[in-house]
């Protein structure tokens, strides 16, 4: 289900529509969390004009959204072949269920062109059938429209500040519906303030890089040469830090 109500004001060279509605999202990934690993998120939304799929891939300090606008409950092909890279083999199966009410701001240029929407969210979440809900709690988006840029995202993001918003603690909805995501299902055991955390930091971003590039290339993104250097730098930090990597692995672990 979804509704939405908004209301319009005029202002000088531009004017800001408020919006709110109420989205319904089933999440998806695998078992072995293939998706939510690397910060990409795969979702089905109900909730009137903007119901469909949605595939949130991380983007340097942004996120990428590949969206459809089907209304099947399959995943549409185009989505597939884009997370067909991260399943290794397993499937996707719904893991959550986010309820959103949201209170939207839309900032329109002169022309009509979104510049930012800013989204005030209060947000419940539960189990994949959604019969029960566990947890709630209240975030603020920005999210860059065409008529906007870079320098208007940052305006965006320290006004808020100044406003007293502090920055999520959690990448996405989902990390802060069931914990972050670990491998094998283990938390993480590197202590802060180590070499061992610059490594696993150093190698984690690496990663991420080649799990939204593999999604940009199967999805139409020339990324070759980023791809490139992110396996470089990872295969560098590996060799040169062996010693780091293999005292943080679980004994049950191995390296080749």
């Amino acid at each position: 289900m979804g509704h939405a109500s908004g209301r319009r004001f005029g202002a000088r060279g531009g004017s800001l529509d408020q919006q709110v509605r109420k989205l319904n999202n089933t999440y998806f990934d695998t078992s072995g969390s293939g998706l939510r690993l690397f910060g990409i998120t795969l979702r089905r939304r109900v909730g009137g004009s903007e119901t469909g799929w949605q595939l949130k891939v991380p983007n340097g300090t942004y996120r990428t959204e590949l969206q459809s606008g089907s209304r099947a409950k399959t995943l549409p092909s185009a989505l597939a072949e884009g997370v067909a890279g991260l399943l290794a083999g397993e499937s996707l199966e719904p893991v959550a269920t986010i309820v959103t009410t949201r209170t939207a701001y839309r900032i329109l240029n002169a022309d009509g062109k979104l510049v930012v929407e800013i989204a005030d969210d209060q947000v419940e979440s539960g189990p994949p059938d959604g019969e029960s809900m566990l947890h709630s709690w209240r975030e603020v988006e920005v999210e860059l429209g065409p008529g906007g840029t870079k320098k208007d995202l940052k305006r965006a993001r320290k006004l808020l500040l100044t406003a007293g918003a502090s920055p999520s603690i959690s990448r996405t909805k989902l990390d802060h519906a069931l914990a972050p995501a670990s491998p094998d299902g283990q938390a993480a055991t590197v202590e802060s303030g180590t070499v061992g955390e610059l490594v696993a930091a150093y190698v984690t971003a690496q990663c991420d890089v080649l799990a939204s590039n593999d999604v940009g290339m199967r999805t139409g993104t020339p990324a070759v040469h980023k791809t490139r250097v992110a396996v470089r730098r990872l295969r560098s930090t590996l060799r040169v830090f062996d010693d780091v990597v293999e005292r943080h692995l679980p004994r049950n672990s191995t390296t080749s």
